[in-house]
Formats: structure tokens, C-alpha cells, sequence
């Protein structure tokens, strides 16, 4: 997410078109005659194409390009550290690396583009439906509920599954499966801007895209009575789970919930998506793995 803080008097005139032209513009306002937008994509070759901008306008405005850039640039730096740490203690666990190495062995992240010209490899698509949850148990705070369930093989794993040759999409086949697997509501249907990462399993051939929906505590209470009545419900889904987010002391709490199975690479993608999300910063995340 950036956060820009421009001046009114030479950028004020385009906002009504930034704000058109951006579906990821999450909020703005005015502020002692500054503009105050958070955005984390801007759309500069629109403007800098746009005709009816002075040279002072776009120069302006090719400047905040660049800081765009250094700030993407600089975050991703440190997201990419925070996440080889992660990485690293999860491999190097006294009791759990084994297992966990087998997981990061065996997957690797792939940019969206690359992974399309492995033309030869499956597709599956999952999905991390998710809220934030400002309860509380006792003194402990729930921070977020996470959708995830059990699967018929025994492993706690995210709604979603392989797409299919007949789907037109990977978000169709993904709709799909999580109509048969938690009776999701068309309202909360995936879309290509839930889309967050990918990873590919190259022994198995398969290319594995993760999206994110985030809704209300009250809208996943909703989703998670409809998956009762999905048509996987008992057969391929056992169950809908919410990881206990919690630290109890001692060694009870979400480090427990680390030490089940999962399957494929879902905890890599619970860890990953939590941290990006910041659901859980870095360092907790850690003293939970070193606690197992």
C-alpha cells in the first residue's frame, strides 16, 4: 500500500479521472489543502497520455511514478526478507522441519505471466476467505477468522481444487469448486482482482494460484452455515475450520494448529498470506514456529 501525499494545486484537477480509471484506489480526501490518496496501483501512462494535462501536471505526476516505484521496490525488499526468515525457521524447526521442508522443497513461487507458458501443467486455484475479528476469549484477541476445512484425506487445506479443461477460467473453475465445496454464495464469487500469488510443484507438474476475499465477520458466519449444505459437504469436505489465531501460554494456541497436517503447500500460503496481510507481523509468526 502507498501512501502519497500531493499538493491540491497541481493535482487536484485529475483526481475525478484517477479515481475512475483506478478500481484499486481505496480511499482519498482533502486534507489542509493537500490530497491524501493510499493507493497501491496507479495508472501513470493513462495521465501522462492524457492531452488536457499541462507539462507541470504530468511532471508532477511522472515524479510520483518513480516514488511509486522506489516504494514497491523498497517494500517488496523487505517483504521478500521477512519471508526467507520465515522460510528458514520453518526448516531449521526441531520438531516440524522435516515435514515442513518437504513442502518448501517441493513448491516455488512463479510470477503469474511465467506460470502461463507452462502449457503442459495443471491449474488448481484456492482461496483464503477471511475477516477481521475484533473478539476476544478471555484476554486473547481473535485478531482475524480464516477460513479453511478438513479434508477426506485427513489434511487441513483451503476451499478450492484442480480446474478443469470445460472451465473458461482459473476464476470460473475456482467459483466452481467453491460452489461443490462450501455452497459459496454468487455474491462472494472470486474475481481476477482477489488474485494474490502462485506457486508451482514442478515433480507434479502443477501451477497452484491463491486469491483473497476478505468480508465481514458477520458475511463469513453466513458462508460458513451455507457449507453445510454444499454437495461436498461430508464426502470430500469434512469440515470448516478456523486456525485459533491465539498465544496461550504454555505451548497452546496457534502453534498447535501449525503442527497438523496440511496438504501441499496451504500452510506456506496460510504464513505468506497472514504476513502480507498483517494479520500477524513477522515476528509473531516466528515465535509460533519456534515454539513447535
Amino acid at each position: 500500500m502507498v501512501l502519497l501525499k500531493l499538493v491540491k494545486s497541481t493535482f487536484s484537477d485529475v483526481i475525478p479521472d484517477l479515481i475512475k480509471h483506478s478500481s484499486n484506489v481505496t480511499q482519498w480526501g482533502l486534507q489542509r489543502g493537500t490530497t491524501i490518496l493510499y493507493i497501491p496501483y496507479l495508472p501513470f501512462n493513462f495521465f501522462l497520455e492524457k492531452n488536457d494535462l499541462n507539462s507541470k501536471q504530468k511532471n508532477v505526476i511522472s515524479n510520483i511514478s518513480n516514488l511509486n516505484k522506489q516504494t514497491k521496490m523498497q517494500a517488496t525488499t523487505k517483504i521478500v526478507d521477512n519471508w526467507k526468515k520465515v522460510l528458514n525457521a520453518l526448516k531449521t524447526n526441531r520438531n516440524m522441519g522435516k515435514l515442513w521442508s518437504k513442502a518448501i522443497e517441493d513448491h516455488s513461487e512463479i510470477d503469474l505471466e511465467e506460470s502461463k507458458k507452462l502449457n503442459d501443467y495443471r491449474l488448481a486455484a484456492h482461496a483464503f476467505i477471511w475477516s477481521k475479528n475484533d473478539q476476544s476469549l478471555w484476554e486473547l484477541s481473535s485478531k482475524a477468522s480464516i477460513m479453511m476445512q478438513m479434508r477426506f484425506d485427513g489434511f487441513i487445506g483451503f476451499p478450492g481444487g484442480l480446474i478443469d479443461s470445460t472451465d473458461a477460467s482459473v476464476v470460473d473453475g475456482l467459483n466452481r469448486e467453491l460452489r461443490e465445496e462450501i455452497n459459496l454464495n454468487e455474491k462472494y464469487y472470486i474475481t481476477n482482482e482477489n488474485y494474490f500469488f502462485s506457486s508451482v510443484n514442478h515433480q507434479r507438474k502443477i501451477i497452484l494460484h491463491f486469491y483473497v476475499k476478505e468480508v465481514t465477520q458477520t458475511e463469513l458466519i453466513g458462508i460458513e452455515k451455507a457449507a453445510l449444505d454444499s454437495h461436498d459437504y461430508g464426502t470430500e469436505v469434512m469440515g470448516i475450520i478456523r486456525p485459533p489465531l491465539y498465544d496461550i501460554k504454555p505451548g497452546r494456541g496457534f502453534n498447535i494448529f501449525l503442527q497438523n497436517q496440511f496438504v501441499g503447500n496451504s500452510l506456506l500460503q496460510l504464513l505468506k498470506t497472514m504476513s502480507l496481510l498483517d494479520i500477524l507481523d513477522n515476528q509473531t509468526i516466528l515465535k509460533f514456529i519456534d515454539s513447535c
